[in-house]
């Protein structure tokens, strides 16, 4: 039997563990008990009555002792593979105490807006990493008057779930800081535009994205971090119209009721299963195309983050946008 399977059954039965094979190796080194036990804080009597112990238990010499101590071939043998032993050993500790640290811990995410479905795709997501991942603590929440600068670079969120990767629009030195990943793929669409039959847009059997210019969008935030990133904003930038932005910082609900005849929304079919829609007079919805380009949700974070829960968030969405691909 190879003399490495032979140390592991050692292992198996407890006869011998790890520490004693590192006083042999360090013992190895220096060929004098007295050194060595120095080297490892123990008296020499001591480290010498353990290597005499392994010697009883391996049933052969380690050490020729007397003058001019050496050790023998077995001991060399032995020596070698207990070096590799001990090694692979401190490399395992280190490598389960890394799953562990990332396994452990919290992660704090900043809440989207309530629109187009992307809260709902928020909370589905953070749900299955919760199940896959139940000793990771998870909080949520929704921080008033912050960019997302602040909200990240102030340690107010580890992570933010936005509408789009385009930071870069408003803040390109900030944007090579962070580190954006793409929530998996799913249908999102169709988008509409909620606006009152009064509006100029209503009669439109369709509205295009550079249709929007002198709009003016309500959005279900205050936010400030949100609002830069809403669809309006983007939308707006990317197409050249002048759009504006009114925020509600009230509930979704409230927001939806206190809507102004100038003012419109961007919606899809589960927004409007809201039931506050159905209660405001004299609004219609209105296709609008092209903004599914636009909407590209992500989790954004620092790329200088120490959080070891972030790591295995990152794993658990890079395989998940592996499924949803080849699912499709």
């Amino acid at each position: 039997m190879p003399a490495c399977l032979i140390h592991f059954s050692y292992l198996e039965r407890g006869d011998m563990d790890i520490e004693l094979m590192h006083e042999f190796v360090v013992f190895s080194r220096y060929l004098n008990f007295s050194r060595a036990a120095g080297k490892l804080n123990l008296t020499q009597p001591t480290l010498s009555s353990h290597v005499a112990a392994m010697e009883k238990e391996l049933g052969f010499d380690l050490v020729q002792r007397g003058r001019g101590t050496r050790l023998t071939p077995a001991g060399k043998r032995f020596c070698a593979e207990a070096e590799r032993i001990a090694r692979d050993y401190a490399a395992l500790v280190d490598g389960c105490r890394d799953i562990a640290a990332r396994q452990s811990g919290a992660l704090v995410f900043e809440r989207p807006i309530r629109q187009g479905g992307i809260d709902r795709e928020f909370d589905s997501i953070l749900c299955r990493f919760r199940e896959a991942n139940p000793t990771i603590v998870l909080r949520k929440q929704e921080t008033q008057d912050r960019t997302i600068r602040e909200v990240l670079t102030e340690g107010i969120s580890d992570v933010v779930f936005a509408f789009n990767d385009s930071i870069e629009l408003y803040d390109q030195e900030f944007a090579d800081e962070i580190e954006c990943l793409p929530a998996p793929e799913r249908k999102r669409g169709p988008y509409y535009l909620w606006l009152d039959s009064s509006h100029h847009l209503a009669s439109f059997s369709s509205v295009k994205l550079d249709q929007l210019d002198g709009c003016t969008f309500l959005i279900p935030s205050s936010i400030r971090y949100q609002s830069l990133e809403s669809l309006a904003v983007i939308g707006g930038d990317i197409t050249g119209s002048s759009v504006s932005c009114t925020y509600w910082p009230g509930s979704y609900e409230e927001c939806i009721l206190n809507i102004r005849p100038d003012e419109i929304m961007i919606v899809n079919d589960e927004d409007l299963h809201e039931p506050a829609y159905s209660l405001v007079p004299n609004r219609r919805r209105v296709p609008l195309e092209g903004i599914e380009e636009l909407i590209r949700p992500c989790f954004a974070f620092l790329k200088s983050s120490e959080n070891p829960a972030l790591e295995t968030f990152e794993h658990f969405l890079k395989e998940e946008s592996q499924r949803t691909a080849e699912a499709c």
